[in-house]
């Protein structure tokens, strides 16, 4: 494997990672909403 497939395989696992907890954080803050 190059430098550089597993430097591009990296960003794009951390931009994956970024948008999961994006996501995740913007359902908590629904369901909050919801509760109170």
């Amino acid at each position: 494997m190059a430098s550089k497939e597993t430097r591009q395989w990296s960003s794009l696992w951390m931009l994956s990672r970024i948008r999961i907890i994006l996501l995740d954080f913007r359902f908590m803050y629904r369901i909050d909403n919801l509760m109170f």
